[in-house]
């Protein structure tokens, strides 16, 4: 069971934090749509390595076993962030500035991706279901209902918005996009849906370090769907300001890695 760890959120990397995310925000908001193409593609893959260099201050400690189901949520969450790293490497440096190629989707980046979310949602699983079976004595039908019931409104939310553009644009678009939107807004929905989950079992001894997680799901499914909406619609480009969500999904998760790092500290 992860300890309750107290957040001085004065701290001076969460100041850090947000300062990182207001010079974001600054730059897409400001920059002209040409600058912010190039401001995009240079920052995206190192805020997206910010999650892994500080999970790496902590990692031997962490270390990994299959007994201590934390540390497989973790290290899980930490593949996961290094597959998103090599994805936004690929596409911002190789297809971004190398090639100054815009939105390459589907491209190779994608495997990464898809592979980071299914070790994510593995992680998530495995921890979530040593903690049902610890305590499924306990949980009341109220945490059930509410559980499903998060689940089910979250899968609604996402089927209406991608409803009209896959079927306006369907006919228009490869069957390869249209197959990888919807495999992310299943993934990104088990992601969100299984940390809330495992936040209803925990109760009132929430760890911060699953609630920065839940929070980073929670801003890639907000993303990822309006992503797909924008896609279908070709109204996305790179450097549009919905990348501000996913950007702060990794900064969440750096959160999350640093209440690690304080607690195996």
């Amino acid at each position: 069971m992860e300890k309750k760890h107290n957040v001085g959120y004065r701290e001076p990397f969460y100041i850090g934090m947000v300062i990182i995310f207001i010079i974001l925000v600054l730059g897409y908001l400001l920059l002209p749509r040409e600058q912010v193409f190039y401001f995009s593609a240079s920052i995206y893959p190192i805020i997206a390595l910010l999650p892994i260099a500080i999970y790496l201050l902590s990692a031997k400690r962490i270390g990994f076993s299959w007994e201590d189901k934390l540390s497989v949520l973790i290290v899980f969450n930490a593949i996961g962030g290094f597959f998103w790293f090599i994805a936004e490497v690929i596409w911002c440096y190789c297809y971004n500035l190398l090639l100054d190629i815009e939105v390459p989707y589907p491209s190779e980046a994608d495997i990464f991706y898809v592979g980071a979310a299914i070790f994510v949602v593995l992680g998530i699983a495995i921890y979530v279901n040593s903690l049902y079976q610890d305590i499924k004595e306990e949980v009341t039908v109220k945490e059930k209902t509410t559980a499903a019931f998060f689940t089910a409104v979250l899968t609604l939310i996402v089927a209406i918005v991608l409803a009209y553009p896959i079927t306006t644009y369907y006919a228009e678009e490869e069957l390869m996009v249209v197959a990888l939107d919807i495999t992310y807004a299943i993934l990104d929905i088990l992601m969100a849906a299984i940390f809330f989950i495992s936040i209803l079992l925990i109760r009132g001894r929430i760890g911060k370090i699953l609630m920065f997680f839940l929070l980073g799901c929670l801003m890639v499914v907000v993303y990822d769907t309006c992503f797909a909406y924008l896609t279908l619609a070709e109204l996305y480009y790179d450097g549009h300001p919905i990348e501000l969500l996913d950007l702060a999904s990794y900064l969440f998760d750096a959160c999350a890695f640093y209440e690690t790092y304080k607690l195996y500290r």
